[in-house]
C-alpha cells in the first residue's frame, strides 16, 4: 500500500491489530506498540514476543524513537506511567506562546489545542465560551473579558498540577456532576482520585431548561460520555441538586425527564447529594462562616439566577427582608405596631436569623444548620422546580425545600402550589370515595332513549356499513337499524322516525 491514498492509515491500522491480536500485553495505535508488564521478567518476555513477530513479518522499528524498559513512556503527547497520565511541558510551552489578541485565525489554533487538553481541566468549555464566541461570524473584536478568559485559560495550563489518575477497574467510580446558566461539567474519580475531567457549553435551546433539566442532563451527557468505564459496573452519582436523588423512584415522569430516565436504566447506579460544606459548586450563600471566595453556580433546591451576590441583592430590594436585616444588623428598636405580618414573625425567631459575611439573611433550621432565607419574587419558582421532578405532595415539597430555604409560611405556599398544580390534576386518582351508580328515572314508555351507531361493518347491497342501535329505557326494547353512514344528520332522521313509529 503506498503512502498518499486515503485508505493508506486505515489498511495499516488493520494490518498492525491483526498481526498483534493474539499476543498479551500489547496495545497497538497507528504505528505506535505499547507493550505493558507487571514484571521485569513479564516484560522481558513480552517485548521478546513482540520483536519476533515484527521480525516475522518483516516489518522495521525505529530505534531513535523506542522506549525499552521504561517506568512511564512518551505517548501521543502524554507522559503515561505510574498509574498517572502526565503533559509535556514544552506542548504548553508552545500553546501558552500563541499570541491571540489581533487574529481570530491564531485564536482557533489556541483553542483546539487548548481543547485537546481539555479533559485535565475543570469546566473548560464552560470557562472559554466567551473566546468561543470570538469565532462566530462576526467582527473580531479583542476585549477585556475576552482577555481575562485567555489569563485564565493560560494559568490553567499548569503541566506541573494537570495530572490525572488511570482508572482501577476493580474499584468503584464516582461521577460529579454540576449545570449553571451557560454549561455543564463533571469528575470521573475514584476515592478522590481524578480520573478525568468533561465539559461542554449548552446550546442556546437547552439555556432555557429549567434547573432540573439541565441537572440531569448532565448526569445523562456525562454517563454517556463515559460509557466505557461505567456500564457494567456499579457507580455513584453525585449532584447538587436535591430533588434528582428521586430521580430513579418518582413515580410519573413527563417529557425530557421520561426519557432521560429510560436511557439510564441500562447503568446500575445511584445518586446522592453532595452538602454546600463539600462542595463548593453549590450554593455557598447559605453558609455563614465559608471564607471560600468562589463564584455562586447553583442553588441546591430551585434557581438562583444572575451573578453570585444575587440573592443578596434580591433580599436587599424585598421591603420586608430589607427591614429585617437592618434589624439584626444594627440591633435597632421593633415596633411591631408599625411591621408587616411577615417581618414581625421573622423576628420572633430573632435567635435564628443572622446576616453571614457575604451580607446574606439565613436561618438556623432544627438540625443546626444555615439556610437562605428566600425573597417573596423568588418563591413560587423554586416551589415549581422542587415540585416537578415527582409532582409530591405537600408535606413531601415542603420538607424538600426546608432544606435548603426558608421563609415564612412556606408550607400554605406549597400547599397552593400543589393543589391547583394542573399535572397533578389531571394525573393523580381522587381520593374521596366514588358515590354508587343510580339508576335513570323513567316516567312513562318512549321517554327515553340510548343511542348508539356500531361499526363500519363489511358493506350490505343497500350500501349500507352501519347499525344505528336504539334502546328504550321503560321497556328495554332493543331496535337495531342499518344506515349508510354515522353523520350526525342520518342519526336524527332515523332516530326520530323509529322511535315515533314504535311507540
Amino acid at each position: 500500500m503506498p503512502f498518499g491514498l486515503a485508505g493508506a492509515p486505515f489498511t495499516f491500522r488493520r494490518l498492525m491489530s491483526l498481526l498483534f491480536r493474539d499476543l498479551d500485553n500489547v496495545e497497538v495505535y497507528g504505528d505506535d506498540v505499547v507493550v505493558y508488564s507487571q514484571t521485569e521478567t513479564d516484560h522481558v518476555k513480552h517485548v521478546e514476543a513482540v520483536l519476533k513477530r515484527i521480525e516475522e513479518f518483516g516489518l522495521r522499528i525505529s530505534k531513535d524513537k523506542s522506549q525499552i524498559a521504561k517506568s512511564s513512556i512518551t505517548l501521543l503527547g502524554h507522559k503515561v506511567g505510574n498509574g498517572e497520565i502526565k503533559l509535556l511541558p514544552e506542548k504548553i510551552l508552545t500553546i501558552k506562546n500563541i499570541a491571540v489578541h489581533n487574529s481570530k485565525r491564531k485564536l482557533r489554533q489556541f483553542l483546539e489545542r487548548a481543547a485537546f487538553y481539555s479533559r485535565f481541566l475543570k469546566n473548560f468549555n464552560e470557562i472559554a465560551a466567551p473566546l468561543y464566541k470570538l469565532l462566530s461570524n462576526t467582527k473580531f473584536s479583542w476585549t477585556e473579558t475576552a482577555q481575562q478568559t485567555y489569563n485564565q485559560i493560560k494559568n490553567m495550563l499548569d503541566y506541573r498540577q494537570m495530572t490525572l489518575r488511570l482508572p482501577k477497574i476493580k474499584k468503584p467510580f464516582t461521577v460529579t456532576t454540576d449545570a449553571s446558566d451557560h454549561g455543564i461539567g463533571a469528575v470521573l474519580s475514584q476515592s478522590d482520585r481524578v480520573m478525568e475531567y468533561a465539559s461542554r457549553v449548552l446550546t442556546p435551546a437547552e439555556q432555557k431548561y429549567s434547573t432540573i433539566e439541565k441537572e440531569c442532563l448532565a448526569i445523562v451527557w456525562t454517563v454517556d460520555k463515559w460509557r466505557p468505564y461505567l456500564l457494567g459496573r456499579r457507580f455513584h452519582i453525585e449532584t447538587d441538586h436535591i430533588p434528582l436523588q428521586w430521580l430513579q423512584t418518582a413515580r410519573d415522569p413527563h417529557g425530557k425527564l421520561a426519557r432521560w430516565m429510560i436511557r439510564l436504566q441500562e447503568y446500575d447506579f445511584s445518586i446522592g447529594h453532595i452538602p454546600g460544606k463539600e462542595n463548593v459548586m453549590v450554593d455557598y450563600l447559605s453558609r455563614p462562616d465559608m471564607e471560600a471566595e468562589l463564584p455562586l453556580t447553583a442553588y441546591t433546591v430551585g434557581s438562583i439566577e444572575g451573578e453570585p451576590l444575587e440573592l443578596v441583592r434580591q433580599q436587599k430590594s424585598d421591603p420586608k427582608l430589607r427591614e429585617v436585616i437592618r434589624v439584626i444588623k444594627e440591633g435597632a428598636d421593633v415596633d411591631k405596631r408599625a411591621m408587616d405580618k411577615e417581618v414581625i414573625m421573622l423576628l420572633r425567631q430573632k435567635e435564628r436569623l443572622r446576616v453571614n459575611t457575604y451580607g446574606a439573611l439565613v436561618w438556623q433550621d432544627d438540625d443546626k444548620n444555615w439556610v437562605a432565607v428566600i425573597p417573596k419574587d423568588w418563591r413560587r419558582k423554586m416551589i415549581h422546580e422542587c415540585h416537578q421532578i415527582a409532582h409530591t405532595g405537600i408535606t413531601r415539597s415542603t420538607d424538600l425545600l426546608r432544606q435548603s430555604t426558608y421563609w415564612p409560611g412556606m408550607r400554605d405556599d406549597v400547599a397552593q402550589y400543589v393543589l391547583t398544580c394542573q399535572q397533578c390534576q389531571l394525573m393523580k386518582s381522587d381520593r374521596y370515595t366514588q358515590p354508587p351508580l343510580q339508576s335513570v328515572p323513567v316516567t312513562a314508555v318512549g321517554d327515553l332513549w340510548s343511542v348508539n351507531v356500531m361499526g363500519p361493518f363489511p358493506q350490505m347491497d343497500s350500501g349500507k356499513r352501519y347499525l344505528l342501535v336504539m334502546t328504550e329505557h321503560a321497556t328495554r326494547w332493543v331496535d337495531a337499524v342499518p344506515i349508510a353512514d354515522q353523520r350526525a344528520k342520518t342519526v336524527t332522521e332515523y332516530d326520530t322516525y323509529r322511535s315515533g313509529s314504535l311507540f
